[in-house]
């Protein structure tokens, strides 16, 4: 049995080691997540970059990566700026070609090198812009439950104003929704929402696109009084578009998705930003990697996890050892029997 034991005790070491390489893998610092992308920025318009902000702890910035989908049309390249803060002086710019450009739903991956030290905590925010309307655009996490109320449609509907039903929300405090757009510019002309109680007539919450900013092929999102009680109950919506919007559609009416609550985010991350303006309610989907080798990934684990990491892995070998003893002695007896 003893021997049996110590293959089984073999056995562990060999699976903790393999798993010690596999987490030791490279993998991104810092990494924004949404499966499946549902909003996309939208084109990029010239004098309207659009960017993220984030704080490293340590290691060196070596590259970005950020999530574009590919709209449509002639291709254009990007440029992408890199600064220590919003609006600070300019660390990095970096020409993205438009060969290097996605087709479909992918990544670009923007090299950088900054020369920080190992150990040396830094915030940093960046832009990415265009010369002309860009054929790609970014994509957009929403912080919160999304529901798809109605999918990207095949027409464009008139501008001016727009009504439609929201029927049995299956979550509560809806904080946004987001309407497809071929075409719309809150910076010339205002848009703006209100939602009705169809039961008393009466409006109980009200919105309106704080992106000031020309938007195409995009989802533009109305931020919203919160609703806390509109859970599976209907309510009319009724939009107050400029007349030279062009939002989309179907048969049904307009394509939009109901956003409700916040959810909880990295605190390394900053908040998604357009021109001057910043917005806390989403995110570039983008992932952020560093000079960090296995070694300061074996150093992050162990300041994390400490005593708790190693004890783990102590029990994890002898659990294995004790199951090998036993299923032994079961096998000896069921031969001597």
């Amino acid at each position: 049995m003893m021997r049996a034991a110590l293959r089984w005790g073999a056995f562990a070491l060999a699976a903790l080691f393999v798993a010690l390489l596999a987490g030791l893998t490279p993998s991104p610092e810092l990494e924004v997540r949404a499966v499946p992308h549902q909003t996309q920025f939208g084109r990029i318009f010239p004098g309207h970059p659009v960017g993220a902000s984030f704080f490293l702890e340590r290691g060196d910035l070596r590259a970005l990566e950020i999530a574009l989908v590919d709209l449509g049309g002639e291709r254009t390249p990007l440029e992408l700026t890199l600064r220590a803060e919003i609006g600070g002086e300019v660390l990095q710019r970096v020409e993205i070609p438009a060969s290097s450009l996605p087709s479909g739903d992918g990544w670009v991956r923007v090299p950088l090198a900054l020369g920080l030290g190992d150990s040396s905590p830094a915030g940093f925010h960046f832009e990415l812009s265009s010369a002309s309307p860009s054929s790609h655009s970014p994509w957009v996490r929403y912080r919160g439950v999304s529901h798809v109320v109605r999918p990207w449609g095949d027409r464009v509907l008139p501008g001016g104003t727009l009504e439609c039903e929201l029927s049995l929300l299956p979550h509560s405090d809806l904080r946004a929704l987001a309407l497809a757009v071929d075409g719309l510019d809150a910076a010339a002309e205002p848009a703006r929402l209100s939602i009705v109680d169809p039961r008393t007539g009466s409006t109980v919450s009200r919105g309106e696109v704080l992106q000031r900013s020309p938007q195409a092929s995009a989802w533009a999102f109305f931020t919203l009084e919160p609703l806390a009680n509109s859970r599976h109950k209907p309510w009319s919506v009724r939009f107050e578009l400029p007349a030279s919007a062009r939002p989309i559609g179907d048969a049904s009416g307009p394509s939009l998705i109901a956003f409700h609550g916040r959810g909880a985010v990295d605190p390394a991350l900053g908040e998604m930003t357009c021109g001057a303006a910043s917005f806390e309610d989403r995110d570039l989907i983008f992932r952020v990697w560093t000079g960090a080798g296995p070694g300061a990934q074996l150093a992050r684990w162990l300041e994390r996890g400490g005593l708790r990491l190693i004890a783990a892995a102590v029990l994890f070998v002898l659990a294995v050892a004790l199951v090998g003893g036993v299923l032994a002695r079961v096998e000896a007896a069921d031969s001597s029997g």
